[in-house]
């Protein structure tokens, strides 16, 4: 049997439970007594170790044997819930995963390196047990002692069984191991002639009596990944166990358990597991770039209906390819939707880091996590998870102080880091606060000067905090080994500015820091405004638009000299395109001004001609536009014409720099005259 599909499912969902049976040990250190975060945990590994042992991963089913025995004892009360033993089942649930990845992954036996990081586990678990933690032959002969009791199983499989890539004899071999054998029949149903007999369809079942030392849900839960496609019958059979098999021919999906049977516990419905379907990323991938072309064929297509309209004057043409459009442009957002996954899952893995970097660090931290429900495109996430990882550490092994410092500033001992996340004009913005000293803003001046950074003049306080980006700008007194190498945050802000997206700082002296990124929601399109600037063809992110107004004819150059334009009252400064990327040809009698608004800074982008509202399709630039600032993309329009996506952030940066540059001229003009 090919049991490489079923295989690949058990693995995600075992790396699933793995990373859930972490969250809920976490919660469970810090409120011991939630009875249903330690059942979550227990239902975890008792359904790895049974779904293990159908595909015959026998180390992966013998550890998690004994890391479920001390688990039964925490739920039975007979062992308290303490900071040890949590941290021994955190090791267990990262040896757990180790396994999985040794031999379910890669299909080969545990190395010398795991076998030599599982015997001490075993040994605490037996410390912590109170028993020897049983080997595999100790528990056979265990078993042999106590045998436990008697139990019939009858199980007829589904007919598109062998169909899922599920193999019956599987489910043999794992009930062996859970006791010894008594009686096997064998049972065929439905087959049919011959010729018209099907070698896909499963027509097999068997009755079973088994001797062990479990109960129902033990049993019951060895067909998980057949629950409900198959018909199960499990019952005790008390006193003397009967020289025959008793008859199953009406066969009840599960027979209640008698009272001396422990209840089932709750487990996932075949409903909920089929509410989800798996699907390869590389192929989510494809179906977007597909929507993409669409989306770029349906503009040609409009504009070729509209040429071919105007001369006929034919409004159902027009119509007709505006309805395709539409539905093109459905079919791309549906594909997109599909890529979008909630931030809280990466937020969530942070939970065991914090606690163990800030147990190294002798610090009392807790992470609260805020806004975990807002989607992001799955390709940013993946990619966000180490940026958020190394600001994370920055913050506990820098930002927030000792215990005893803490205290001495009349703080709670216990410090907190907070991560959010938030929609806001068509982007999402992640923040990273702390409650610690905040930067020391006099250490970081002093350090730019010794580096040559800046000048005798004096930075203002978004230009101080910005010098922390610097490539190997580091403030730190001593080299640990989380920071102080200088190496980290540079890489940060290449990292965030890759996907589009901005970083900035926060601190207020002595009431912590917070870090602000913002990002598109998603890498693949954007809604935005296109415009034309001597021939040239932009984009502008539509989020970033507040509005649009009509350059007056005669000022351009009188604005160009001074810089901004009076808009209601408001100085609003101007970047005029043609200028910034020194675009050649003669200008437009009427130009036009776009007000566009990011991180809290406005500006009047000065444009020739607006085209209207363009749903964009992005495609990367590639490595010879690197350098090009205010570029973040591009896109081909309908007419087959490649249009420059704007990056507005960047433009601003730059508008801001310029201003910056041009008061510090002024003054060092006044102070010469002076």
């Amino acid at each position: 049997m090919n049991l490489d599909a079923a295989l690949q499912t058990f693995i995600a969902e075992a790396r699933e439970l793995l990373q859930d049976m972490e969250q809920a040990l976490l919660r469970l250190e810090s409120e011991p007594g939630d009875m249903q975060c330690l059942a979550a945990v227990f239902r975890a590994a008792h359904t790895i170790k049974g779904s293990a042992g159908l595909f015959g991963l026998d180390p992966l089913v013998s550890f998690a044997h004994v890391v479920e025995d001390l688990l039964d004892r925490l739920r039975s009360g007979s062992l308290a819930i303490d900071r040890d033993r949590i941290a021994l089942l955190l090791g267990c649930n990262d040896h757990l995963s180790a396994l999985l990845e040794c031999v379910a992954v890669e299909r080969r036996e545990p190395g010398a390196a795991l076998l030599a990081n599982e015997q001490p586990l075993r040994d605490r678990l037996a410390a912590c047990g109170g028993q020897a933690a049983a080997a595999p032959a100790a528990a056979v002969e265990q078993a042999q002692t106590n045998p436990g009791r008697l139990w019939q199983v009858s199980v007829r499989f589904g007919e598109d069984t062998f169909r899922h890539g599920m193999d019956p004899l599987s489910f043999l071999r794992y009930l062996d191991t859970l006791g010894e054998r008594k009686a096997l029949e064998l049972y065929q149903q439905g087959i049919s002639e011959a010729e018209t007999f099907d070698p896909e369809t499963c027509y097999l079942g068997f009755d079973l009596q088994l001797q062990a030392a479990c109960d129902a849900d033990t049993l019951a839960q060895a067909f998980a990944f057949v629950e409900g496609e198959c018909e199960l019958a499990i019952n005790e059979l008390t006193g003397e166990a009967p020289s025959e098999l008793l008859p199953a021919t009406a066969v009840e999906p599960l027979v209640a358990p008698t009272a001396q049977t422990a209840v089932p516990e709750a487990r996932p419905t075949p409903d909920n597991r089929q509410a989800w379907v798996r699907v390869r990323a590389d192929k989510l991938e494809a179906l977007i770039n597909l929507a993409g072309e669409l989306v770029t064929a349906g503009a040609g297509a409009r504009l070729l209906a509209e040429r071919a309209a105007m001369g006929r004057g034919d409004e159902a043409l027009l119509e007709a390819t505006a309805s395709v459009n539409a539905l093109v442009e459905q079919v791309l957002e549906g594909a997109l939707a599909m890529r979008m996954v909630p931030i809280g899952e990466t937020f969530n893995r942070f939970h065991r880091v914090v606690r163990d970097v800030s147990q190294g660090l002798g610090k009392d931290i807790e992470l609260v996590v805020s806004g975990g429900d807002t989607e992001l495109d799955k390709a940013l996430v993946e990619q966000l998870g180490d940026p958020l990882m190394h600001l994370l550490r920055n913050a506990m092994d820098h930002g927030i102080e000792t215990p005893e410092a803490r205290l001495a500033a009349g703080k709670p001992a216990r410090g907190r880091l907070h991560l959010n996340a938030f929609h806001d004009a068509g982007n999402i913005v992640v923040e990273l606060s702390d409650d610690g000293a905040g930067l020391n803003r006099a250490r970081i001046l002093a350090k730019a000067r010794e580096r040559g950074l800046i000048g005798n003049t004096e930075p203002s306080d978004r230009e101080l905090l910005a010098l922390i980006f610097e490539p190997g700008f580091s403030t730190a007194a001593a080299v640990t080994n989380l920071s102080g190498r200088g190496v980290g945050m540079d890489v940060v802000k290449r990292n965030i500015t890759g996907l589009r997206g901005s970083i900035e700082l926060f601190s207020p002296p002595g009431e912590g820091t917070t870090v602000r990124i913002r990002l598109p929601l998603t890498l693949a399109m954007i809604d935005g405004l296109l415009v034309e600037a001597a021939g040239s063809s932009y984009v502008i992110p539509l989020g970033m638009v507040r509005e649009c107004m009509e350059l007056v004819p005669g000022e351009r150059d009188a604005l160009r000299a001074r810089g901004h334009v009076d808009l209601r009252g408001e100085v609003l400064p101007l970047v005029f395109l043609r200028d910034h990327f020194e675009l050649h040809g003669e200008a437009p009698r009427r130009e036009n001004i776009v007000v566009i608004r990011a991180h809290g800074l406005k500006a009047g982008l000065v444009v020739d001609h607006l085209m209207g509202e363009y749903q964009t399709v992005i495609k990367p630039l590639g490595a010879l536009f690197g350098g090009v600032r205010g570029i973040s993309g591009s896109s081909v329009l309908g007419s087959g014409v490649v249009a420059l996506i704007l990056d507005v952030p960047a433009l601003l940066k730059h508008l801001t720099e310029r201003e910056s540059a041009s008061l510090k001229l002024s003054s060092t003009f006044q102070a010469v005259q002076g």
